[in-house]
């Protein structure tokens, strides 16, 4: 036999173990996927996991990737999900699972309540995968672009939040939420003492809220903020006022919505303590120096015993 042909013989060979090694493995993740469909998903787990050890073939080491992220999440394992809904989604938009990757990696952050690591894988390939994403489901584009918005809030990049923020659609899950952001951003909370609030946009967002939320509202967590959303009105308001000239009648006016606003906030809520207490300062400052000690003394109560007020006492003290 020639060295010729000898190699020739090698490489069929090698060429065919080769093929038979790869159907077995495409033989492997078909038993994965028959698992999985079937509901047993730790085998399909340990299955998708043995293709993802030894497979070389990038579609069918795609299929495994999102195979065993969506079998850790059927086994409420979800930072186990995250970790690999992670990779697929870092390897951006040609990941043929990319887009049911986004799916479960915000499915996952909302199980763990994750205002941290999936904002952050998020944010940081938004602007490579921006094309994929306006291919998404709005109302899935929508919760990106809020969890990125809020992200940016966070981080004091106010101008990129409103940006994201503002895309968010009446109606939407999460529209009470980003339109309470954006009476922050409007209100410069957070931002350099040369940035002039806008109180007509901050009323504007923190009364879209108001709206959206009735106060019967049977999720505690919506009326928590629309309770905020009361508090954020009344101290509009309230600042709006006190930078008024004495003679200006609009300083009574806005003095009069803030303390209607401070008293809107319902009894027993968590945000009581903080519209007793404001509502205290607006009182003083209009010279209705008793309606303020009343508010005061209602903090003094043993039901806000463990709340923390010491300007309380200098409030008390300036009205005597």
């Amino acid at each position: 036999m020639t060295a010729s042909r000898s190699q020739t013989l090698i490489a069929l060979i090698g060429f065919g173990i080769f093929v038979a090694a790869t159907q077995a493995r495409a033989q492997d993740l078909d038993k994965a996927v028959e698992s999985y469909k079937a509901g047993i998903y730790d085998e399909a787990a340990s299955r998708f996991f043995e293709v993802l050890q030894f497979e070389k073939d990038p579609g069918l080491i795609a299929e495994a990737q999102y195979g065993l992220a969506a079998s850790f999440q059927k086994l409420d394992l979800p930072l186990a999900a995250l970790k690999y809904f992670e990779d697929i989604v870092k390897e951006g938009a040609e990941h043929p699972y990319f887009n049911k990757s986004i799916v479960g990696l915000l499915d996952v952050g909302d199980q763990l309540e994750d205002d941290l690591k999936v904002p952050q894988i998020l944010d940081r390939m938004y602007e490579a995968n921006i094309n994929a994403l306006r291919r998404l489901n709005p109302e899935t584009l929508q919760r990106i672009h809020y969890i990125v918005g809020e992200r940016l809030f966070r981080v004091n990049n106010f101008a990129e939040a409103r940006s994201f923020l503002q895309t968010i659609k009446q109606g939407h899950s999460d529209s009470a939420s980003a339109q309470y952001l954006l009476g922050l951003v409007a209100l410069r909370v957070g931002q350099s003492g040369g940035a002039r609030p806008d109180f007509d946009a901050a009323l504007m967002a923190f009364d879209a809220v108001k709206k959206e939320i009735p106060i019967t509202d049977p999720d505690p967590e919506r009326r928590k903020l629309r309770d905020l959303a009361a508090l954020g009105i009344g101290r509009a308001y309230y600042e709006r006022a006190y930078v008024l000239e004495e003679n200006d009648p609009r300083k009574s006016k806005w003095f009069e919505r803030a303390i209607a606003e401070y008293r809107a906030v319902p009894r027993f809520s968590t945000a009581w303590p903080d519209a007793l207490f404001e509502r205290g300062w607006a009182h003083a400052v209009v010279g209705e120096y008793g309606r303020a000690l009343g508010a005061l003394h209602a903090l003094s109560t043993p039901y806000f015993e463990t709340a923390f007020y010491p300007e309380a006492d200098i409030l008390q003290a300036t009205i005597y």
